[in-house]
């Protein structure tokens, strides 16, 4: 086996139908500098055979075998066999996958970072077939990394490393494929525990964590393979018995400081409590069912759980004070009976199975978990006759780097195929779904799906059926909400492309955006972009769009009410309005989209356009709770409005002076009369209908002849 500056060691036993897979994602890496050793670890199938064809040749793998001894003990062996020269180490799993520039990826990420002990990613589920379950699941999962803060459990953000804090109060570090370790600190750090049958890498992670930090990867390098084995009551037992194990050992270590101590301690007191409040709720569970067993039992196992709670930190294990674990199983498999009831896959009454005797798998158990696991990005998309341009807007979507997203997808009445190039994607990823409804507008499309998804994460995106995303959107947008967690959204940049996808008028997009004015007392001023925006902002202009450009705190759009149907143009810019009520937009200056302008698109909507405008400062300044500063901001930008497009009309009629265009003379005389009048206005006035109406057909008149 050749000398390489990456060693993959892969444990395997009793493999036969998935190893294959895992050595081909080795091969297909596109980093090609490493080396792999593959252990049999006394399989009794044809393992063996598999991992020599499929190694056939190649020169980076090299086959040990030995007696069954557990996983610790062949990843073990896997590290005595490592070539010299080395500088990183890598384990995976012989039923997981690598994506293929997953060691490219976390290379680069430990690149540059001589102090981390090694580089975690994140992983994503799939089933026994490879076909992907519980979308977001295992990725929210790892990004939620709680550590100790003054005292209190907290959550890290995504650019802090991990540390042994964040480890000792829970270990989020799954699958082992998810992780790239420096060869020196892995020889330092010695063997994995070979006494522990669950929670080993845990454990390993955490001596290795005493080294130094690791770097954390905000991208999926990996494919985590789930089976349904089966799991009872001894199982779980054994599972917790050695996570307090694990717990133990790392409070006992001689190197311990008072912060680490303190970090192992918070991580056993949070599964204690929960382990106390299931019991309470096997308590009350049994009295209302009339089983009084069942409830001394949970009741003594309260008990207990209560008493170590109340000591410095894990106790040591005492069987006079074992925790009887078979009301919390029973508790499991109930929920799980339940939601099998409610969807409709078990039969209820008497010929239904009962919580006592119903099978419980792990697969099952962990079906229940993923239903408390929101998906961090939920995706709205209402479109309406986008045949020609939807599939590549969702394909946009698609190669998002980011990958925890959902996208809702609302057909509002077409009459083209939108509809089914929408199923099409639906069909191949489950992360797309696909309604269908009566036109209604845009707005409550929109607000539909905002409705249906009420309970999903914490961020939305709202995507146009014609624009596109750059493959980073998602992952900028998101990492700069993460960083400014008292904004309501973020605001990014977008260029101009035409019906047929080519880039036209390079820069004139980001230049509107960027070209921000703000009221400052009783003045509009230049603001500078990247300064944030907020209603004194809004109130003057609106360079927040395409939708696609922006992510939003979905706690701020239910707070704000959703879209207002009633503003069939300029809905985006009126919600904004009452976002901004909530906090300030956050500003990113680096294009993530593409806005497509098709023809007709900016003639057709003007009479809308100005009706709506029209009416968007007058109901922020009418609105009950709008305060005096704010009332005022909205007067100020409003006059401001009216005067810049008097001057704006004032130079077009003399320009058409000039040219002898009686038609443009008597549109823009028309036009800055109107604006005259409404710039003289001490507030933001409700104009009669049929002059909207009047002045949305001279603007109408204006905008096509350019």
């Amino acid at each position: 086996m050749a000398t390489s500056r990456t060693a993959i060691v892969v444990p395997a036993y009793n493999a036969e139908r998935w190893i294959g897979d895992a050595v081909r994602s080795l091969i297909d890496q596109t980093e090609s500098d490493w080396c792999c050793v593959v252990v049999d670890d006394g399989s009794t199938d044809g393992t063996l055979s598999v991992v020599k064809s499929s190694t056939a040749g190649d020169s980076r793998f090299r086959v040990v075998s030995r007696a069954n001894g557990g996983v610790s003990a062949a990843r073990n062996t896997g590290l005595d066999n490592l070539p010299d020269g080395v500088d990183t180490v890598a384990f995976l799993d012989s039923d997981d996958l690598w994506a293929p520039s997953a060691l490219s990826r976390l290379r680069a990420a430990l690149a540059g970072r001589p102090e981390a002990v090694g580089v975690t990613a994140l992983a994503r589920h799939v089933d026994e077939d490879g076909q992907p379950v519980a979308i977001g699941a295992q990725e929210a999962r790892l990004r939620g990394r709680p550590t100790l803060v003054r005292g209190r459990i907290a959550l890290l953000p995504l650019h802090v490393d991990t540390d042994f804090a964040s480890l000792a109060v829970a270990g989020r570090i799954w699958p082992p494929a998810v992780g790239l370790f420096r060869a020196r600190d892995v020889r330092a750090t010695g063997a994995f525990d070979e006494s522990l049958r669950i929670g080993e890498d845990w454990d390993y992670y955490l001596r290795l964590a005493r080294r130094g930090p690791l770097v954390f990867l905000d991208e999926v390098v990996c494919e985590y393979r789930q089976h349904a084995t089966s799991a009872t009551a001894d199982t779980w037992d054994l599972m917790i018995t050695e996570l307090d194990r694990v717990r133990r050992k790392a409070w006992e270590h001689p190197t311990n400081t008072a912060e680490q101590r303190s970090a192992v301690r918070a991580g056993w007191r949070a599964v204690q409590t929960a382990a106390l409040a299931m019991s309470v709720r096997q308590v009350v569970w049994a009295v209302l069912h009339r089983d009084p067993r069942l409830a001394v039992r949970a009741a003594r196992s309260g008990a207990v759980l209560a008493a170590t709670l109340g000591g410095p930190g894990p106790p040591v294990a005492d069987p006079r004070r074992a925790v009887d674990r078979r009301p919390m199983v029973l508790a499991l498999r109930r929920a799980v009976v339940r939601d099998q009831a409610r969807s409709g896959r078990t039969g209820g009454g008497a010929g239904g199975a009962g919580p006592r005797d119903q099978p419980v798998t792990a697969e099952s158990m962990r079906n229940r978990q993923r239903s408390a696991v929101q998906t961090r990005v939920t995706i709205v998309l209402a479109v309406h006759n986008a045949e020609r341009w939807l599939s590549e807007t969702l394909s946009s979507v698609l190669a998002q780097t980011f990958t925890d997203w959902r996208c809702q997808i609302i057909d509002d009445g077409s009459t083209d195929r939108t509809a089914a190039i929408a199923q099409e994607f639906a069909d191949r990823d489950t992360r797309f779904s696909v309604l269908r409804q009566e036109n209604t507008g845009v707005s409550v499309a929109r607000n539909r799906l905002l409705a249906r998804t009420v309970d999903d994460g914490p961020y939305v995106a709202v995507l146009d059926g014609d624009d596109l995303w750059l493959p980073d959107a998602l992952e900028a947008l998101t990492r700069a909400l993460d960083a400014n967690p008292t904004a309501v959204g973020v605001q990014s940049l977008a260029e101009y492309i035409d019906e047929d996808g080519r880039e036209i008028r390079r820069g004139a997009h980001p230049g509107v955006q960027r070209r921000k004015f703000r009221v400052e007392g009783r003045k509009v001023v230049p603001a500078e972009f990247g300064s944030g925006a907020g209603l004194a902002d809004l109130v003057v202009t609106n360079g927040m769009y395409p939708p696609a450009s922006m992510l939003f705190r979905r706690s701020a759009i239910e707070a704000a009410g959703r879209y207002d149907p009633a503003f069939r143009a300029q809905g985006d810019w009126e919600m904004y309005l009452r976002m901004s009520r909530h906090g300030p937009f956050v500003e990113l200056d680096r294009q993530t989209a593409w806005y497509r302008i098709r023809s007709g698109n900016l003639t057709g909507d003007r009479r809308k356009v100005v009706e709506f405008q029209a009416r968007l400062l007058r109901k922020t300044w009418a609105a009950t709770d709008v305060g005096s500063a704010e009332r005022r901001a909205c007067e100020i930008g409003y006059r401001y409005r009216q005067r810049r497009a008097l001057r704006l009309h004032a130079r077009s009629v003399r320009d058409a002076l000039r040219t002898h265009s009686a038609a443009s003379v008597a549109v823009n005389t028309a036009l800055a009369a109107w604006y005259a009048g409404h710039a003289l206005a001490p507030r933001p006035v409700r104009p009669a209908l049929p002059a909207l109406r009047i002045v949305g057909r001279l603007q109408s008149t204006r905008w096509a002849a350019y």
